[in-house]
């Protein structure tokens, strides 16, 4: 988005149309690009609003991520002392 935001500054009389769809065209396929495609954006604040929000979620998602292994991991080991203790839940 910086790059981006640097070069379409650099360019005089840019219609920010053209920028917007330019941007659009060359993003990776992935979830944003998909979702930009869906619902077009009108201007560049409502680019980086939605840029902001897609990069809060992938956060959220890789934070609940090391959660659930960091939860499975200590499941794991108490089901192994247990097993080797034999104790066995009722």
């Amino acid at each position: 988005m910086k790059r981006f935001g640097n070069v379409a500054l650099n360019i005089r009389n840019l219609n920010p149309k053209v920028g917007l769809l330019h941007m659009v065209t060359t993003l990776r396929q992935g979830p944003f690009a998909h979702d930009l495609c869906m619902t077009p954006i009108a201007d560049l604040d409502g680019l980086r609003q939605r840029a902001t929000k897609f990069m809060e979620l992938e956060e959220l998602k890789d934070f609940r991520n090391k959660v659930r292994v960091k939860t499975m991991s200590t499941e794991e080991k108490s089901l192994d002392w247990d097993l080797a203790h034999k104790v066995y839940p009722s």
